[in-house]
C-alpha cells in the first residue's frame, strides 16, 4: 500500500490537514467550487462533507500518451470489467477508471459502491473483446497502485458490517441497502450518485498536487443522512493503525504507509480503523482492540463514519 517513506518523509498526523488546506488554488477549492453546480434541479443537499484521502503519496510523472488509440484521451472515465492489483481478487465487474488529473486515475465498482483502488503513472491496459477482441480477459489497471480495497460493499450495512450478502460475486447490493444511480460528466471531472441507506450521495473524485507528491480527493455531497452510515476507504494487509484529530495512518510491516486525513467533516464524522468479519480472512480492530480469531493474516480497514444528521 503507497509508498515506502522514511521517517522524516512520511505525512506526519499533525501537519497533514494543514497541508491539505495550504494547497494551491486550483486543487481542492476549485474542484469544490465545480462539484456544488451539479445539484439536480430542484434538489439542495443537507449536508455536505469532504473526505481527504492522501493514499498516496507518489512522485508526480508526466501522463503517458495511449499508442493504442483505444482510449479516447481527453474524456474523464472508461466503463468496463477492471482488475486492480491488490488485495486480493480485487476485480470491479461493472468498474469505471476515472481520470482524476496530475496523473493520477481511481477505479470505482459501481455494484459494491467502493473505491477499488488509485494508482498513478498509466491509465487501464486495452484487453478484452471491446479492445483487441480476445475472450477471458479483460482490462486492468495499469500503473503504480497506491490504495486499495477488497470486493467488499463499499459501505457497511445497517449493522456495521461489510460482508458480501450477493449469492454470486456479481450484480448489485440489495435496494435496501445501497444502489447506483448514475454519473455525471462536468467539464474534466465525473460525478457519481448512488443512494446509500435512503440518504443520496454525490460524490466527485480528483487529486491535488503539492511538491511532486500527489493526494487522491474524495469530495462528497449528501442530501440529510437518515442513518449513520460507514464507508471503507482502504485497507491494509498486517497493518498497524492510527487514527486521532481526522487523521489516520496504516503502515505495513515493510514500512509502507497509507496516509488519510478528513478535511470540513461534520459534526460527529470521522475515522476510523476497524476489522469486519467478511469473505477473507478475520480482521484486527483497532478501535478497542479486539481480536476476532485468525491473527496470522489480519487486514486493518480505514473507515469513514457519517453521523445521521448532516450540519
Amino acid at each position: 500500500m503507497g509508498e515506502k517513506v522514511p521517517g522524516s518523509s512520511a505525512v506526519g498526523l499533525a501537519k497533514a490537514e494543514g497541508q491539505l488546506r495550504e494547497l494551491p488554488t486550483g486543487s481542492r477549492p476549485q474542484l469544490t467550487s465545480k462539484f456544488w453546480r451539479c445539484s439536480l434541479p430542484g434538489k439542495r443537499a443537507a449536508g455536505f462533507f469532504t473526505a481527504v484521502c492522501c493514499l498516496l503519496l507518489g512522485s508526480l510523472r508526466a501522463q503517458a500518451a495511449n499508442r493504442s488509440g483505444l482510449l479516447q484521451e481527453d474524456f474523464p472515465f472508461q466503463g468496463a470489467c477492471i482488475s486492480a492489483k491488490f488485495p486480493g481478487h480485487n476485480v470491479a465487474m461493472k468498474g469505471l477508471a476515472i481520470r482524476v488529473g496530475n496523473d493520477a486515475c481511481v477505479l470505482f465498482d459501481t455494484e459494491l459502491l467502493r473505491m477499488a483502488a488509485g494508482w498513478t503513472g498509466g491509465y487501464i491496459t486495452t484487453r478484452g473483446v471491446a479492445f483487441d477482441g480476445q475472450h477471458g480477459v479483460h482490462p486492468s489497471i495499469d500503473g503504480d497502485q497506491k490504495f486499495g480495497i477488497a470486493s467488499v460493499p463499499g459501505w457497511a450495512d445497517d449493522k456495521g458490517e461489510f460482508a458480501d450478502p450477493r449469492p454470486e460475486l456479481f450484480g448489485p447490493l440489495p435496494d435496501g441497502w445501497a444502489h447506483w444511480d448514475g454519473l455525471y460528466v462536468n467539464g474534466p471531472n465525473v460525478v457519481l450518485a448512488y443512494t446509500v441507506h435512503g440518504t443520496k450521495i454525490y460524490e466527485q473524485p480528483s487529486s491535488a498536487a503539492r511538491d511532486g507528491q500527489i493526494a487522491f480527493v474524495r469530495t462528497f455531497k449528501t442530501e440529510k443522512v437518515k442513518e449513520a452510515l460507514l464507508m471503507a476507504v482502504c485497507e491494509a494487509e498486517g497493518a498497524t493503525g492510527k487514527a486521532e484529530n481526522n487523521v489516520a495512518r496504516l503502515t505495513t510491516p515493510d514500512g509502507k504507509v497509507t496516509a488519510v486525513g478528513g478535511v470540513d467533516l461534520p459534526r460527529g464524522a470521522g475515522l476510523e480503523i476497524v476489522g469486519k468479519r467478511r469473505s477473507c480472512p478475520l480482521a484486527a480492530g483497532c478501535r478497542d482492540q479486539r481480536r476476532f480469531g485468525n491473527e496470522r493474516d489480519s487486514r486493518r480497514r480505514l473507515c469513514h463514519r457519517q453521523p445521521d444528521t448532516a450540519d
